[in-house]
């Protein structure tokens, strides 16, 4: 779907990129709709990170801060050019959010006024571009008059100031704790013009709206008589026949269960996904009793201890490649300062990357065996699953 649905669609390519950081990114729902309007940054040591704001919230536990996430190495690219599209996307409507955000009022740039304080129905449809003005005005309840001689009906400019501001967006789209600055409509990626996601109603550009969990549920599920699913628009169904059903929480299960299956420990699950307590990882882990001793299932152990025992010794042959010249060299310097050497020698270090000081100086027992189990630091050992 990522792939098929065009950028001319922009409510379907907008929700679509949604639900594609939903599967690459393993957060929950409510996080990737908070996203602040960012690209992609790297950090100094080169890798790829995007800042989000958890949002568990647990008694005791309220606080929404903003926190660093790395994308899997995989998936960097691609949620790199994600962030880029959606950023272009909205950047008209959070352009629009801004100046209501300033204003405290609806914009209605372009509206012409044919007075000091009045305009008609015919300025709404052709500067605006509302398609019934009159009834427009009507179901929000403007007074309009009539004049003689004049087309449509005419309206108090003050009156659609006042009735509109009804239609805005002025409360915070997420309460941040840390810093303690709150997240607007101008601050986010998941904003949309009013009425974006309504399939009988025009959108308004006066207004700007969040982009939520309804229109991410009523896009992968659809709602029975109202709402067609994009699954089901597609004529997408499951191998049994069946329309495919997709709930905003289900990527964060197959992603975390798929990371367990691969290996990664529950540490690695526990910080990546953002949780507090170990315990909560075991709801996303699907894995068969096999699968949770460390093998397939109809796979021994021993397979399981041979395919470690491979790794460790492609891992010491790595490291065996990488530090050789700097085995010889260390192996020489200990020679020399283990027979009470010339100290000055022990500048060499420096050259060798380490934190030594530049300056030569005396070296106790004690810390020269420090320096050996640095040097010669042996494997990790296994860790017991």
């Amino acid at each position: 779907m990522y792939q098929i649905i065009p950028a001319e669609d922009w409510k379907n390519r907008v929700l679509i990129l949604f639900t594609s950081l939903l599967c690459l990114l393993g957060r929950r729902v409510g996080e990737i709709l908070t996203l602040p309007a960012q690209r992609m940054q790297t950090d100094y040591s080169g890798k790829k990170f995007l800042y989000y704001y958890p949002q568990k919230k647990r008694p005791g536990n309220i606080e929404v801060f903003k926190r660093k996430l790395n994308p899997l190495t995989k998936t960097v690219a691609l949620v790199e050019d994600i962030l880029n599209e959606l950023y272009d996307l909205t950047d008209e409507q959070r352009e629009i959010s801004a100046w209501i955000y300033e204003n405290e009022k609806p914009y209605l740039d372009g509206l012409k006024l044919t007075g000091f304080d009045e305009s008609s129905s015919i300025n709404l449809k052709n500067d605006m571009g509302i398609k019934a003005p009159d009834s427009f005005l009507k179901t929000r309840g403007i007074e309009t008059y009539r004049k003689a001689g004049q087309v449509g009906c005419f309206f108090r400019y003050s009156d659609l100031i006042k009735k509109l501001r009804n239609d805005l967006f002025l409360r915070p789209a997420l309460h941040v704790t840390h810093p303690r600055q709150n997240l607007y409509l101008k601050d986010i990626l998941a904003v949309g013009f009013k009425n974006f996601a309504h399939s009988k109603r025009q959108t308004f550009k006066y207004a700007t709206e969040p982009i939520n969990e309804q229109h991410l549920r009523d896009f992968l599920n659809g709602r029975r008589g109202i709402v067609k699913s994009i699954f089901e628009k597609h004529g997408l169904n499951e191998q049994s026949g069946e329309i495919i059903c997709l709930t905003s929480h289900q990527p964060r299960h197959f992603l975390n269960n798929l990371l367990d299956e691969g290996g990664a420990p529950d540490t690695i699950q526990l910080e990546w996904f953002g949780r507090t307590y170990k315990g909560d990882n075991k709801a996303y882990q699907h894995k068969t009793t096999a699968r949770r001793g460390g093998r397939k299932p109809g796979t021994s152990n021993k397979n399981s201890n041979l395919a470690y025992l491979q790794k460790r010794l492609q891992f010491a042959k790595e490291e065996a490649e990488k530090y050789k010249n700097q085995i010889e060299e260390y192996q020489k310097l200990y020679q020399r300062v283990a027979y009470n050497l010339m100290a000055s020698d022990l500048g060499s270090i420096d050259r060798l990357n380490s934190n030594l000081p530049e300056e030569p100086m005396q070296l106790d027992q004690e810390t020269l065996e420090k320096i050996i189990k640095i040097i010669f630091k042996p494997l990790p050992p296994r860790q017991r699953r």
